[in-house]
């Protein structure tokens, strides 16, 4: 995470004492300091005091899947939306004073993009069902919810800045994006430059699609 935060150029990260989890199944999930086995409300607490310090116009979180169903990444959705709405409750106690953010997005990935890959690794008589380095992610599993998508952000700008980025994330990916659900993700998009979301709060209009997360 220093590594992808280094590339893109942005503040150091505030990363809390957890370790990551595995995927489901996984030994690392047994570990008592893995995120999942965290009470819930203690790390909502603690990212609502972080959110209530930095004081963001917008927060981004996961989709209620975690993206690829990665257990931790389904913590983290659930922990940062009830912790947005703590960080503007004044009767929620913290180190610093209330804050509400304006906005709440959850970053989706296209469902028909991995429903057509679903075909293609079977046209190629590769299981869709263990993917990545680890064969441990089920696109049959991530092609099934679908989302709406409220706001649609173009990167073009800064796409090798964030492949440099993914590439940090060495779990599912690795230096230089070599292997793994990284790359093949980096790579279907790589494309069409275009990160989508979802929005939780506040209601958004059905009929707009954004093109800038902070208007």
């Amino acid at each position: 995470l220093n590594c992808a935060v280094k590339e893109l150029g942005i503040e150091p990260v505030r990363i809390l004492d957890y370790r990551d989890s595995g995927m489901t199944g996984s030994a690392d999930n047994q570990h008592p300091r893995a995120l999942i086995n965290a009470p819930l409300d203690q790390v909502a607490a603690e990212i609502a005091n972080a959110i209530r310090e930095i004081k963001p116009q917008v927060v981004l979180t996961f989709d209620p899947i975690g993206g690829y169903r990665h257990p931790d990444h389904i913590f983290i959705h659930k922990a940062a939306t009830k912790a947005f709405k703590l960080a503007g409750d004044p009767a929620h106690p913290g180190s610093f004073p209330p804050f509400q953010p304006e906005r709440l997005f959850y970053h989706t990935i296209p469902r028909y993009f991995i429903r057509f890959n679903v075909r293609l690794l079977k046209l190629l008589g590769k299981d869709p069902t263990k993917y990545g380095k680890n064969q441990d992610i089920d696109l049959t599993q991530m092609a099934v919810d679908e989302f709406p998508v409220h706001a649609r952000i173009n990167y073009a700008e800064y796409k090798d800045r964030k492949a440099a980025a993914a590439a940090c994330h060495a779990s599912q990916g690795g230096h230089g994006l070599t292997r793994g659900f990284v790359r093949w993700l980096s790579w279907l998009l790589g494309a069409r430059p275009v990160d989508q979301f979802m929005q939780a709060i506040p209601e958004p209009n059905p009929l707009r699609v954004k093109k800038d997360l902070f208007l």
